[in-house]
């Protein structure tokens, strides 16, 4: 990420060289938009009712992503609206602590364990979220944006280099659970934001798909290999 780039230079790293990269990458035709009847299709099989809103966290439970933080956030929106939900993909330390704290409420919080068809998660939501205070460069971001999910995220490293505040999400100082919950209810109220920041996200996310970035590192490999042709 960027910040991580520029900290080579300020605390004088000893390294002769040094490129900010995009990341590992992610499969742009994996990750890609689908249509309103697909979209409730899949509500239909996640006991996800049509006119809910739906955020998405895809996160390890552990500390660090700050799942508690979050929960705190749908306390404030479920107060508000009555048609919000959070889908909790992921496993971790945490998960029974996590899973403990959102008894209350039921249905609308819903872990759905390990699973290797997250597109279709992605797919059945209407916004990503991350409360997280340590990252590297978020793959689920990039992910949910291929799909066309505008992020809510905390402003930190790695964040702040995909998503744009008031472009394509907003960022939230962290640990500001009101102004997360918000900006989560400014997308819920204004869905003509919400479709142009999903629109947004998607030209973002298709500069991190890996088709656009291998030229890069064969770019890269070729120089600190020494070959003249790239590779």
């Amino acid at each position: 990420n960027r910040e991580d780039y520029d900290a080579i230079s300020r605390y004088h790293f000893k390294c002769d060289s040094y490129t900010l990269t995009r990341g590992v990458g992610i499969n742009g035709e994996r990750f890609k938009p689908v249509s309103r009847e697909r979209k409730l299709e899949l509500r239909h099989e996640f006991g996800i009712p049509d006119n809910a809103f739906v955020m998405i966290f895809p996160a390890m439970f552990i500390g660090r992503k700050h799942h508690d933080k979050l929960l705190e956030v749908m306390r404030i929106l479920t107060e508000a609206v009555s048609d919000m939900y959070l889908l909790l993909p992921g496993e971790g330390e945490i998960l029974e602590q996590v899973r403990e704290s959102a008894a209350e409420f039921g249905d609308h919080v819903k872990f759905v364990g390990h699973v290797s068809n997250m597109e279709d998660y992605y797919a059945a939501s209407d916004i990503d979220v991350t409360m997280s205070r340590l990252e590297g460069l978020a793959t689920h971001i990039i992910e949910a944006m291929s799909v066309g999910l505008p992020c809510v995220a905390t402003m930190m490293r790695g964040h702040s280099d995909i998503v744009s505040d008031g472009v394509n999400g907003f960022l939230v100082a962290p640990g500001d659970t009101a102004a997360f919950a918000d900006r989560v209810l400014r997308l819920y109220n204004d869905r003509a934001t919400l479709a142009e920041f999903g629109g947004h996200a998607g030209a973002t996310a298709k500069k991190f798909w890996v088709e656009n970035i291998i030229p890069d590192y064969k770019r890269l490999y070729s120089e600190v290999l020494g070959i003249d042709d790239e590779l």
